[in-house]
């Protein structure tokens, strides 16, 4: 009997895999503009579900393929940088690991859509909402990941600030991502 209760553990266990693994969870992060913005966002996609979104370009000689949710930050290299009409253009992409590679003819396709829309929630109102950015090459570099909360921390001062902030406005020391206890 006991082998029995093995064997069937081992196919259910074996039979949920493969759907968990294919699962769907999209990613979290934040959005950086050249114009000094910044958008902690919840999803890519919109409020009814979550965009694939993939960078193809050269690695080298090399044709490469990333997800953006394998990533840890997609740095756009110059206005430029490959999206629909604007032609191919060299981003920097960083591993989980933290290995940075210099991508060239870069094209950045958005699966189900033809722009970059992400999910977050308005600072002021709460409110969940859907936008893209609308302006492409606006897009300075996206971390993806690091996010733990919507809000930041001096950790010297233990004071809070708003997530598009990057440094304490008044000390100058550099903000971490924080929940709110």
């Amino acid at each position: 009997m006991l082998r029995l209760g093995s064997i069937v553990a081992v196919l259910v266990t074996f039979l949920l895999c493969p759907v968990t693994a294919f699962a769907q969870e999209g990613f979290s992060g934040t959005i950086y503009f050249r114009d000094g913005d910044a958008v902690a966002f919840e999803h890519m996609g919109n409020l009814d579900g979550i965009y694939e979104t993939q960078i193809y370009g050269y690695l080298g000689s090399q044709k490469v393929t990333y997800e953006f949710s394998d990533l840890s930050e997609i740095v756009f290299s110059d206005q430029k940088c490959g999206y629909q009409e604007m032609g191919p253009g060299t981003l920097v992409v960083v591993s989980r690991s933290g290995e940075r590679f210099t991508l060239t003819d870069c094209v950045v396709k958005v699966k189900n859509s033809g722009s970059l829309y992400y999910v977050y929630n308005d600072p002021v109102t709460k409110e969940r909402k859907a936008t893209r950015a609308t302006i492409w090459n606006n897009v300075s570099h996206i971390i993806i990941g690091d996010r733990v909360g919507g809000i930041k921390i001096n950790p010297k001062t233990k004071e809070y600030f708003p997530a598009m902030y990057v440094y304490d406005p008044f000390t100058g020391h550099k903000l971490e991502w924080a929940t709110r206890e």
